[in-house]
Formats: C-alpha cells, structure tokens, sequence
C-alpha cells in the first residue's frame, strides 16, 4: 500500500475545461437537436420494430417537450418508414410524430 506524502488536492484543469467545454456545447438546443440526430441514426439501422418504436417515442418526448422543429426529421421518418414492417404501434408512433412536424412548421 502506499502512503500519500500529502492529502493536498490539486484541481484538474485539463479535465474541468474539457467538461465545461463538453457542458457548451451539449446544453440547450444545440444539445437537444444533437440527441434528435443520434435517434434519427439509431432509427435508420433498427431492425427490429421494438426498437424503432422506442427510438420513435423518445424524438416525440423530445420535440413534444422542447417544442422544437428539426426539418430532416419529417422526411427521415417518411424514408424509413417501409422498414419497420407492419407493427401496428410503430407504425401510429411515426404517423403521431409526423403529424407534431407538420404542426411545427
């Protein structure tokens, strides 16, 4: 075991500046619209119908909550619309989104 010769702290400056820097730019919008791109890619490689409905909820929280409009995401939804298959709940969870972008504009 060893024995500290101090219990003296010693700020982390590197690592404070990059969380702070990491803090910037993932708050607010920028961060919110960020979130709804990473879920638009998600969205495009699900296979399964679980998924995309759960990916589908999470953008409508999203845009429901922060009253937001991503332009991309009404086309992305009807793109990837044919390859959830015929699950009924994906299928209302996509028409429920589109429907709040068409609202939005």
């Amino acid at each position: 075991m060893q024995v500290l010769e101090t219990t003296n702290l010693i700020p982390n400056r590197q690592m404070k500046s990059m969380i702070t820097e990491w803090t910037e730019k993932n708050r607010g919008m920028n961060g919110i619209t960020r979130r709804i791109q990473q879920l638009l890619g998600e969205l495009a490689t699900s296979v399964a119908s679980s998924e995309a409905l759960r990916v589908l909820r999470e953008i409508i929280d999203l845009v429901s909550k922060y009253d937001i409009f991503v332009p991309q995401l009404q086309k992305k939804i009807h793109q990837y619309a044919p390859e959830w298959g015929d699950d009924d709940d994906v299928k209302q969870a996509a028409v429920g989104l589109k429907s709040i972008c068409e609202n939005k504009k």
